[in-house]
């Protein structure tokens, strides 16, 4: 019977209601939670909401899972499936740490919006996270809407986790803006090519790879990460300009190459915005420079790198190019001794790709479509990101309006 009154037990006096319908292609029966009424109409209406979840399409199976351990379970089966990269992998791990700690005790069916809003203020309140759209809070949501999103109409009418959802669970008095990126204006561009040049004059390009590789950052935006993994084949010429062509990018964490550029497939190449003479003439002289270092060393270049790892013998030997971190530190030594103050923006590698793409998108007639293709951008992120008034527009535009 679908409907039995319980004679024993804890559930005693109860009405037991347990559907056991089969499913259609391999016509065994679906395992279905029994649930339990107090009244015998009661459980007449539960019966009927449960024939209705399996018209539906309702997953009981895996509503009925821990909502922590079946996002571990998720993540894990992404992973394997090589869907994703170590980095997104090990990003996802997090909030399956965050989950098990704050929700390991509730199942997907009675995940709501009220409770996912109650957890996440409270994990914010307890690690005192800032609250913004770059926040762990963010990704953390971010990556449960995610994954609620696989369930939507099979086990959730809407998903979990809204659209916005910074927003919506947290007040505008609770939530900073983000911390923004240093950009650099066209004086302070030229000012930082200037000192590049001085020291490579001074310590010479054996001792200069870092300051090389920011160079080349300031004249292409090219993510950290790709410029590691530059080669020297990807020196290419076009319409008499020199630019490269790349395909792959670095991982410090894993310590190998991706093996594909982000968000791009394997062996999908991109080109780069143009270089100048003058970097492509020390870039020229610096390649005989390295192959005099390798030779002299008895080392070999295997991977073709251009910024190669030459100030330590052992990551050199394993083909290892400069880190993020050596770049980063000279950008700041570099912006000291040319008086940039970032005053509480951040100041990286990562200022010098907004301040190609700001400057880009500020350019009278440029085609938005192109510059978003040369710096590995859909359309409308690169528009969403960078088309606004840059500093020096800014500045001429003051001008003129006092002259007015």
């Amino acid at each position: 019977m679908t409907i039995s009154k319980v004679n024993n037990g804890v559930h005693k006096g109860q009405y037991k209601v347990r559907i056991q319908p089969r499913d259609e292609i391999t016509h065994k029966r679906i395992s279905i939670p029994v649930e339990y009424a107090q009244t015998k109409k009661e459980a007449t209406k539960i019966e009927n909401q449960m024939w209705l979840k399996i018209q539906n399409g309702y997953n009981f199976s895996v509503a009925d899972e821990y909502c922590s351990k079946y996002f571990k379970k998720y993540i894990s089966e992404q992973f394997a499936q090589g869907r994703w990269s170590e980095k997104t992998y090990q990003s996802w791990q997090y909030t399956s740490r965050v989950l098990n700690e704050y929700l390991s005790d509730m199942k997907m069916k009675d995940v709501n919006q009220v409770k996912i809003r109650k957890f996440i203020r409270r994990f914010a309140k307890d690690r005192e996270i800032a609250i913004n759209a770059s926040s762990v809070v963010a990704k953390i949501l971010n990556h449960l809407r995610t994954f609620f999103k696989e369930y939507e109409g099979t086990i959730y009418t809407k998903n979990p986790v809204p659209l916005r959802a910074l927003e919506l669970f947290f007040r505008d008095d609770e939530i900073s803006l983000s911390i923004e990126r240093y950009i650099l204006n066209q004086d302070e561009i030229d000012r930082l090519i200037d000192e590049i040049r001085r020291q490579i004059d001074k310590y010479g390009l054996e001792k200069s790879s870092s300051r090389l590789a920011i160079w080349v950052d300031v004249e292409t935006g090219m993510r950290p990460q790709e410029i590691q993994a530059l080669k020297w084949n990807d020196l290419k010429k076009e319409l008499n300009e020199v630019i490269f062509e790349i395909s792959d990018s670095w991982s410090d964490v894993n310590k190998k190459a991706n093996g594909h550029l982000k968000s791009r497939k394997k062996g999908e190449k991109r080109k780069t915005l143009p270089i100048s003479k003058d970097l492509y003439l020390h870039l020229k002289e610096f390649k005989n420079v390295q192959q005099e270092y390798l030779e002299k060393n008895k080392l070999v270049n295997t991977n073709d790198f251009i910024f190669l790892n030459m100030t330590d013998y052992q990551k050199c030997q394993l083909g290892y190019p400069i880190t993020q971190t050596s770049l980063n530190e000279m950008l700041k030594k570099l912006g000291q001794d040319i008086g940039i103050k970032p005053n509480g923006k951040r100041w990286s590698m990562y200022s010098l790709r907004h301040t190609t793409a700001t400057k880009l998108a500020s350019i009278d007639g440029m085609n938005y479509s192109w510059a978003a293709s040369r710096l590995g951008h859909t359309l409308n992120e690169f528009m969403r990101t960078y088309v606004h008034v840059d500093n020096d527009l800014n500045s001429q535009m003051m001008k003129l309006w006092k002259e007015r």
